[in-house]
């Protein structure tokens, strides 16, 4: 078993990110701001998580542990599989995912590419408990800056996806008019 793989990103092939380490280049599927934010020619570490079948051996990497536990608890759920965990991990960032678990926000889960209402609503509650038990708490004021802000992008017209990954780019600590204001540059 792959627990970790370091070396330098040499190239990006789709949602793919080519590590060499040792004169092999590994095929590593990464979550979309761990494909934006690494360019080629950087010295890397990722947590692994490898899945061999019959017909395929593929690598998933991610750049913080904490990434890879919520892809194997989004594995444990019926009808995920590993591109499906990998879409729904590309949508925002960590902390914002295992927001939507906790606080069952659908609509959000949906967004990710291949998941439906149903699988959504699933997700939800299968991992509930489970995203709360592994550390998730979120501050009761960080989470309202953060709806508040969200909302407020929202209801000037952009996608909620888009929204959030605009603000997952900005520090939660300002006020809700500076978050709106530097994230309505991102979009």
């Amino acid at each position: 078993m792959i627990a970790t793989l370091s070396g330098v990103v040499t190239e990006k092939i789709g949602q793919q990110l080519v590590v060499e380490t040792g004169g092999v280049g590994y095929g590593v599927a990464v979550a979309r701001s761990d494909l934006e934010a690494l360019p080629t020619g950087q010295e890397i570490r990722f947590y692994i998580y490898e899945v061999v079948r019959e017909d395929a051996h593929d690598l998933y990497g991610f750049s913080e542990f904490l990434g890879r536990e919520l892809f194997e608890q989004l594995l444990s759920v019926s009808g995920v599989g590993p591109k499906v965990a990998l879409a729904i991990l590309s949508i925002a960032n960590i902390d914002q995912v295992q927001r939507a678990i906790s606080t069952g926000d659908v609509a959000f889960l949906q967004s990710a590419s291949g998941v439906g209402k149903r699988g959504a609503e699933r997700i939800a509650v299968e991992l509930r408990n489970k995203v709360i038990a592994s550390g998730y708490h979120p501050s009761g004021s960080e989470t309202a800056s953060a709806d508040a802000a969200l909302e407020a992008l929202e209801s000037l017209g952009y996608s909620r996806q888009a929204a959030m990954t605009a603000l997952a780019k900005i520090p939660t600590d300002l006020s809700d008019e500076e978050r709106i204001k530097r994230a309505l540059s991102e979009v």
